[in-house]
């Protein structure tokens, strides 16, 4: 789950509307040693040389947040584990797929970058497929390296009664991830947003 809370901190400040060109090449370059290293780590733990890549991809992206910030995943991410036990990387491979969806097209571009980084077999698709495409290369990546697992924010605890009160964390508390993000979102996106992840 860090290695996933690793991954979310360089694409969303990849993505965020406040990165930077000097961002922009640090969180790439996060997401690059993230998709090279991430499923050797977890297969293999004792690969030094892939737990090094992942190290250094979590430093990389914690940089890349000091400079531009994090987006919606992090917003709705963090005010779940507020309400519930989810551990943060839970909370945030519980929401991020739906968000990429939810988002399109805004952030096509940037998005495609990263489904070719991700999957370098989307080589050849067309833009639109290849944005379309990144919400499934998630679960696939995340499924893997947790077992066969998906996160949900019911299995994690939420229930129906205190989606409004997620909703309400969210826009309260985090409103600069908010802003952040490529798609300007309103209270009925939010709650849309969360009844999607449970």
């Amino acid at each position: 789950l860090t290695g996933i809370d690793a991954f979310a901190h360089a694409f969303e400040s990849y993505i965020n509307r406040n990165a930077t060109p000097f961002s922009e090449m640090v969180s790439l370059e996060a997401i690059r040693l993230f998709a090279e290293s991430i499923e050797t780590c977890v297969k293999t733990p004792n690969d030094k040389v892939a737990r090094g890549k992942m190290a250094l991809a979590s430093t990389l992206g914690g940089i890349a947040i000091a400079h531009s910030s994090t987006t919606l995943p992090h917003a709705i991410g963090q005010s779940l584990s507020g309400l519930t036990d989810a551990p943060h990387g839970g909370s945030i491979a519980a929401c991020i797929q739906e968000i990429v969806r939810w988002t399109l097209p805004c952030g096509k571009e940037k998005f495609v970058k990263v489904t070719e980084m991700l999957e370098p077999s989307v080589a050849g698709r067309s833009i639109d497929e290849k944005a379309a495409l990144l919400p499934e290369i998630l679960d696939g990546i995340f499924t893997r390296i947790l077992f066969g697992k998906r996160e949900t924010m019911s299995g994690y605890g939420l229930t129906e009664d205190k989606i409004d009160l997620l909703a309400d964390t969210v826009l309260t508390c985090y409103m600069m991830d908010c802003k952040g993000h490529p798609k300007m979102q309103d209270r009925a996106d939010i709650v849309g947003i969360i009844r999607a992840c449970m």
